[in-house]
C-alpha cells in the first residue's frame, strides 16, 4: 500500500484570500487541496499550484500594464456629440503637444464657427476692404471736383433775352450731343460703370429726391424767376414766364459718381424779340456753359440714392427753369427752344429731349408749353 507525505508548508504555493482577480482560485491549507494530493501525489498538486499561480500573475501584469498603453478592447460610447476643434493636439501627459492641448481646451467649448464678417474685421485693413459681398453695403465716397466754382453766376436779363439759367460741368467724356431732340437715339440700359444706366425728365409732377428750384438755385431764392418750386411744369409769375424741369440720370449704385457729369445743349429753333431774330435763332449752343455756373457739384448739381418714386440706382441730377421777362412796357417774345440733356459716363452717355414754347404779345403770355 502506497502510503504519502505531506510537504513542509514553506513549499506549498498560496495566493492571498484577498486577491482582486476575480474567478481565480485561491489555494492554501484546503480540503480540496488535500484531496488532489491524495489523488495525483504531491509533486503534481505542487505543479497544478505554480502553474495557476504563473497565470495569475501573467494576467494581472497584463492587465495592469496595458491599462495605459492599450485602449482597443474598451469600447467608448459618447452621450453628447462634440464638435471637433481645429489644432488641439494631445500627447504623453506633460509633454509639449499635451499643453498645447490644454492650451486649447476652453476654447474647446464654444461652438462658433468664424465667418467671413469675424475673418474680415480681424484681418490688416487693407484686407479687410477687399473682403465683400455683394449683400454688403458699400459707402462710395465722391472727391470734389477740381474745377473751380464760377464766382459770378449768369442772372436773368431784363431785356427778353436768353433766360436759361444753368451751370458748367467738366469737360471731356463721352460723345458730342445731338443738336434736336429728333436726333436722340435712346441707349439700351446697362450696369457698366462706363456710361449712365438711363436719362430721365420731370416736366409735370414733383420732383424727385424732395428737391426744389430753391434747392439747385439758393441764389436765385425768392426773386421771382419761378413759381411752384418743387414741381415740373410752366408758371408765369407776373414778370417771368417759363417753366421748371428737373432731368436725372441714373448710374449703378457702386459706380463713382465723380466719374460723370451732365451736359445740356439748346437750339432756339424761332426766337424772336420785337420781330427781329435774336442771333442765337437756328443755333446749337453749350446751354450750361452759357450761364457760368459750376454744375460739377452742388448746389446746382444735387445727387441721391434711388428708390421709391425714384429708379433704383444712385441719381445724379439738375435742374433749369428756362424763362423770358415780360410786361406792358416789355417788346413781344417769340421762342421756340429744343433741349437735349444728358448724363456723360466714361465712355459713354444718355441723353434726354425736352422742348418749350413761350410767346408774348402786348405783356401777355399768349403761349407758354414744356413738353
Amino acid at each position: 500500500m502506497r502510503t504519502f507525505a505531506k510537504k513542509p508548508k514553506a513549499t506549498q504555493q498560496t495566493t492571498s484570500p484577498k486577491s482582486a482577480i476575480p474567478g481565480r482560485a485561491h489555494f492554501g491549507q484546503s480540503r480540496e487541496v488535500s484531496s488532489l494530493q491524495r489523488l495525483i501525489g504531491n509533486q503534481a498538486v505542487q505543479r497544478l499550484s505554480e502553474a495557476n499561480t504563473r497565470d495569475v500573475k501573467e494576467d494581472s501584469t497584463t492587465k495592469i500594464t496595458g491599462f495605459g498603453h492599450d485602449f482597443s478592447q474598451i469600447p467608448v460610447h459618447a452621450t453628447t456629440p462634440m464638435p471637433v476643434q481645429p489644432r488641439v493636439t494631445t500627447g504623453v501627459p506633460g509633454d509639449h503637444y499635451d499643453n498645447a492641448g490644454d492650451r486649447r481646451a476652453e476654447p474647446a467649448q464654444d461652438d462658433h464657427r468664424p465667418t467671413d464678417l469675424d475673418r474680415a474685421a480681424q484681418a490688416p485693413d487693407d484686407l479687410a476692404r477687399d473682403t465683400f459681398g455683394f449683400g454688403t453695403l458699400r459707402i462710395i465716397p465722391i472727391p470734389a471736383s477740381a474745377a473751380g466754382a464760377r464766382s459770378s453766376p449768369t442772372m436773368p436779363t431784363a431785356d427778353g433775352g436768353e433766360q436759361d439759367i444753368f451751370v458748367p460741368p467738366p469737360t471731356g467724356g463721352g460723345n458730342t450731343a445731338p443738336a434736336n431732340p429728333s436726333q436722340v437715339v435712346p441707349t439700351p440700359e446697362t450696369d457698366s460703370c462706363e456710361q449712365p444706366r438711363s436719362m430721365n425728365k420731370i416736366v409735370s409732377g414733383s420732383f424727385l429726391g424732395g428737391l426744389t428750384m430753391d434747392d439747385y438755385f439758393p441764389d436765385l431764392s425768392g426773386q421771382g424767376f419761378w413759381a411752384h418750386a418743387g414741381t415740373g411744369g410752366p408758371f408765369d409769375t407776373g414778370t417771368q414766364a417759363g417753366g421748371n424741369a428737373q432731368l436725372f440720370g441714373v448710374i449703378p449704385s457702386p459706380c463713382l459718381p465723380s466719374q460723370f457729369h451732365l451736359e445740356q445743349t439748346a437750339n432756339p429753333v424761332r426766337f424772336r424779340i420785337g420781330g427781329v431774330a435774336h442771333p442765337l435763332e437756328g443755333t446749337t449752343f453749350d446751354d450750361i456753359a452759357r450761364s457760368g455756373r459750376d454744375f460739377s457739384r452742388a448746389p446746382s448739381r444735387q445727387e441721391f440714392l434711388g428708390g421709391g418714386a425714384a429708379p433704383l440706382g444712385f441719381i445724379i441730377s439738375m435742374a433749369d427753369p428756362p424763362s423770358v421777362n415780360h410786361g406792358p412796357s416789355r417788346p413781344d417774345v417769340e421762342r421756340d427752344t429744343n433741349f437735349v440733356s444728358s448724363l456723360v459716363g466714361p465712355s459713354g452717355r444718355q441723353s434726354v429731349s425736352w422742348s418749350q414754347s413761350v410767346h408774348v404779345a402786348g405783356g401777355v403770355v399768349t403761349v407758354n408749353t414744356l413738353t
